[in-house]
């Protein structure tokens, strides 16, 4: 169906079997230079599989609590992962009907930007799991802050501040023309 509607997306896909994670990415567009792909992901640390911590009856809550952090931060990599392809997808689809009507779209820019912005928090998140791995703490909170500025950047632009009040965002919806109110 989305291939019908103009986007070119992988899938990606999250296995468990009740003790670890896993996570893949099919690209089934198939052109005369591409096949089919199915490949297994890495997680930011570079292992194929995340642990689920598990609790037994002499566990050492500091240890699960670092595990479970872990395994949040994967989730949350595979996720913004699939953020980034969700965008990249849109500002394709704009390019190619750019080409099909032969002049620029006014759309064009602003997906190019919100593709960028989201590189840009995928590259500050690994930052942050390491400078955490490496025990910079501070840092890494640093770096966490700076993937949600940019997450919320790319929003920002898009739904204008409630007057009179600079900090405070607008709720922000989508009519059905896909508009932004």
């Amino acid at each position: 169906m989305n291939f019908q509607a103009g986007y070119v997306t992988p899938v990606l896909g999250i296995l468990c079997d009740g003790l670890r994670f896993q996570f893949f990415k099919f690209s089934g567009r198939q052109t005369r230079r591409a096949k089919p792909q199915f490949l297994c992901g890495r997680f930011p640390s570079g292992a194929r599989t995340q642990l689920i911590p598990l609790i037994t009856p002499d566990f050492d809550i500091a240890a699960f609590y670092r595990q479970t952090r872990a395994l949040c931060e994967s989730l949350y990599y595979v996720f913004l992962l699939g953020y980034h392809t969700g965008l990249e997808a849109f500002y394709n689809r704009s390019i190619e009907r750019s080409k099909a009507k032969g002049q620029g779209r006014i759309s064009t820019p602003k997906w190019q930007n919100a593709v960028t912005l989201s590189k840009q928090v995928m590259d500050m998140a690994l930052l942050a799991r390491t400078q955490w791995e490496g025990k910079k703490i501070e840092e890494s909170k640093g770096s966490a802050e700076k993937v949600l500025e940019l997450i919320a950047k790319r929003y920002v632009v898009l739904c204008p501040s409630v007057p009179n009040k600079p900090n405070k965002i607008s709720k922000c919806r989508r009519s059905p023309n896909g508009r932004t109110n």
